[in-house]
């Protein structure tokens, strides 16, 4: 047998086991595989998996509580920027997009919300901005890390105004100035203001392991504001944690 006839064999060899695995992932895909499904199994496996990337845009997600159709627009939309503007990161790490900015989405995405979207081939950032000025400065820091983001401008109302912006303009986003205000009662007890009228008071427990906070809204606060005291609650928990780790409920007195 010659060396050109052993690699001949050894290509439809390869070809042959690519279309079955191939086979077996449409058969996983007709049987209700889902966009969670799949971004766990390339984090697992990417040299597998990864070649399925192009299937997130037609695979639908798992159920999730609180999620509505702005959220799941959103998410289709970044895929749709993913896929416009040939990022790798749905082949790379794809639970930052499908998984864990999904989540995050339930948090921050609330009418009269505005967020900045920051990905690259490696990974991917949700800030909700004019809130808290950690949040702005943090975002503000990525940008200067690198060049290489895709920057979009998410604002929600009634319907959701997604657009693809410039460095230079996301980071002037990231200037301005937090409508919300805090400022400490007692240790462990904070007032959440916004233009100066209390909306929010927040009592923040430290215990072996777990840092949980209880929010006291006044009877006047607006959905809006309640998306801006959930972001405050984290920061406040992060703080007196010490870790963006940090665990604990965060609960809603009414």
């Amino acid at each position: 047998m010659t060396t050109a006839q052993t690699q001949t064999s050894m290509y439809y060899d390869a070809v042959r086991h690519l279309g079955e695995r191939d086979a077996a992932f449409m058969e996983i895909f007709q049987d209700g595989l889902t966009r969670q499904d799949l971004a766990t199994n390339i984090e697992r496996r990417a040299g597998y998996w990864g070649r399925y990337a192009g299937f997130f845009q037609s695979l639908p997600s798992s159920s999730l509580e609180g999620e509505n159709d702005q959220h799941r627009a959103i998410v289709n939309r970044m895929i749709d920027v993913i896929k416009d503007t040939g990022l790798e990161i749905l082949q790379r790490h794809p639970t930052d997009v499908v998984v864990h900015d999904r989540q995050r989405l339930l948090q921050i995405a609330y009418a009269g919300a505005k967020l900045l979207w920051l990905v690259n081939d490696s990974a991917s950032h949700l800030f909700l901005l004019g809130v808290h000025p950690d949040e702005n400065r943090v975002a503000k820091s990525r940008l200067t890390c690198g060049t290489d983001y895709v920057c979009c401008c998410i604002e929600i109302g009634d319907t959701v105004e997604f657009s693809v912006s410039t460095i230079e303009k996301a980071a002037t986003m990231c200037d301005t100035v937090p409508e919300y205000t805090a400022s400490y009662i007692s240790s462990g007890t904070a007032e959440i203001s916004h233009h100066g009228q209390r909306i929010a008071t927040m009592e923040i427990s430290t215990r072996p392991g777990q840092t949980p906070v209880t929010i006291i809204p006044e009877d006047t606060i607006t959905p809006a504001e309640r998306g801006a005291v959930q972001l405050w609650a984290q920061k406040y928990q992060t703080h007196y944690a010490g870790t963006v780790f940090a665990k604990g409920e965060i609960t809603w007195a009414a």
